[in-house]
This record gives C-alpha cells, sequence and structure tokens, in this order.
C-alpha cells in the first residue's frame, strides 16, 4: 500500500499533466488509503502547475470525503498567501460550499466573500459559488442577509446571466 510520501512524489511527478480524471482517482486512493492530507498539502508550495493543480485535487478529495477537506482548512487558509497559486485564495469558496467553514476562520471567510461578490476582477463563477456559500450561512446568521441584499444592490446592472439566478435564489 503505498505510503503518504509515494502519493506525494506521484502527484509532484504527475499533477502537471493530470486531467480531471486523473485527480478523481488521486482523490479517491487519497481517501481509501488514509493518506495524511496535511502533509499533502505541502503540494501547495510546489511550482505553481503542481500547486495549482493539487489545490484543484482538494476539491475532489472533499466531494469524496468533506471531513476530510474540513479537517485540513484551517491549515490551508492560514497558509494562503505563501503560495504560488493564481488567486488561491478564491479556491476556497469551493472547499467552503463543499465541506463548510470551520468556525474559526468564518468572520474572515464573510469579509472575503463580501469583497469577492464587488470586486469587478473576480470571475464570475466565484461570485456565484460565494452567494451559495453566503446563502447558507444567512441560516446560521440570519443578520447577514440584509447585509447581503445592499451589497448585491450595488451590483452593476450587466452582471452575467448566472450570477442574476443565484442573486434571485437569496432575493
Amino acid at each position: 500500500m503505498p505510503t503518504t510520501n509515494s502519493i506525494y512524489q506521484e502527484l509532484q511527478a504527475q499533477l502537471p499533466t493530470s486531467d480531471g480524471a486523473d485527480r478523481r482517482r488521486w482523490a479517491k486512493q487519497i481517501i481509501v488509503q488514509g493518506a495524511d492530507l496535511k502533509e499533502l498539502c505541502q503540494l501547495v508550495f510546489e511550482e505553481k502547475k503542481t500547486a495549482t493543480r493539487f489545490s484543484w485535487l482538494l476539491s475532489d478529495v472533499g466531494i469524496e470525503d468533506a471531513k476530510q477537506l474540513f479537517d485540513v482548512l484551517p491549515y490551508l487558509f492560514a497558509q494562503r498567501d505563501k503560495t504560488d497559486i493564481p488567486n488561491f485564495e478564491q479556491q476556497f469558496a469551493k472547499y467552503w460550499r463543499i465541506c463548510g467553514i470551520p468556525e474559526d476562520d468564518k468572520g474572515t471567510a464573510i469579509d472575503l466573500m463580501f469583497q469577492w461578490l464587488t470586486d469587478p476582477h473576480v470571475s464570475t463563477h466565484i461570485k456565484t459559488v460565494s452567494l451559495d456559500v453566503l446563502r447558507e450561512l444567512i441560516k446560521e446568521y440570519p443578520e447577514l442577509k440584509n447585509e447581503l441584499q445592499l451589497c448585491l444592490e450595488q451590483l452593476p446592472e450587466d452582471i452575467p446571466v448566472s450570477l442574476k439566478k443565484a442573486m434571485k435564489k437569496i432575493m
């Protein structure tokens, strides 16, 4: 049975040329073999292509076992500014949608998602995912609903259709 170290070496060598099917297979392997996901998270500090594709693999791990991803999120979130992955911080919107937000990071996460909603340079996809996460948080923190409505009312009229649909779910 491969060890965490051998999985790390395999990922380090093969992630740069991987596709989605490869990453789904590795996610299952990581879960089934009980690899130490926190150790594997050192891949976010490898060269950019490896690190970026590992950040995508983390979503696949979360889809396979949300608790595994949830357990490493505090560590990853603390490391988010120390990697060369472009827009790595925004990847957390996807992670949070998959497995939730660790309690200690909720305040910062909420602030970030509001920033992403209003930032014209953030992709529509991240804005839509952020809306999904904020919609779930409103169940826990109903007072966020008014703040979110005010934020959405300030968005320009020419936003993409997918974002408009996500907004309607909340309104």
